[in-house]
């Protein structure tokens, strides 16, 4: 979807889909948050501090965004930071497009990119500490909420070869093993 979005979008659905941040946070995201290599700021919805390390893939798409004179680091078509009202009904109608040419299912948001990115981190066998300090969360309950829908076959597979090979080794793992 990143790369089928208009340049204009492109940036704001890059930094949901790399960072977790919300979408508020994403189109008021001043340029000074940035320093080419860490998004630093405090969340809006609970003023909590995050410092995110900004990966290959959203950094190229920051470097090649379209240059403008915002104050924000996102910007619209006109060169002008984002409203709210104006990026929902650009990103919809992009959104909409998509659907009617089949490139897309049902239910796709913006806060969507949030749960993705916190299903992505469980699934990699991110503790949910990490993914709720990623995503600005104060407690580990939204974390898990975010992160529900994880597949957890791929680490869960890991686990078990991992308990395989300690047994393989004989290293006594538990009192059962006495």
């Amino acid at each position: 979807m990143i790369e089928l979005a208009p340049l204009h979008l492109r940036l704001p659905i890059a930094i949901g889909r790399w960072t977790g941040l919300r979408e508020g946070d994403v189109l008021r995201l001043p340029r000074t948050a940035f320093d080419g290599a860490t998004v630093r700021l405090r969340t809006s919805k609970r003023g909590v501090p995050v410092s995110i390390p900004i990966a290959a893939p959203l950094r190229a798409i920051v470097d090649a965004a379209p240059a403008h004179n915002a104050i924000t680091l996102c910007a619209n078509s006109r060169g002008k930071p984002w409203t709210e009202s104006g990026f929902r009904a650009s990103l919809f109608k992009f959104l909409r497009r998509l659907k009617q040419e089949g490139k897309i299912g049902e239910g796709l948001t913006f806060h969507g990119l949030r749960h993705s990115v916190a299903t992505d981190l469980r699934e990699l066998g991110f503790d949910t500490r990490t993914i709720a300090d990623l995503l600005g969360q104060k407690t580990l309950a939204m974390a898990e909420h975010y992160s529900r829908d994880a597949d957890l076959d791929k680490k869960l597979q890991s686990v078990i070869r991992e308990l395989e090979s300690a047994h393989a080794r004989g290293t006594k793992l538990s009192r059962a093993d006495k």
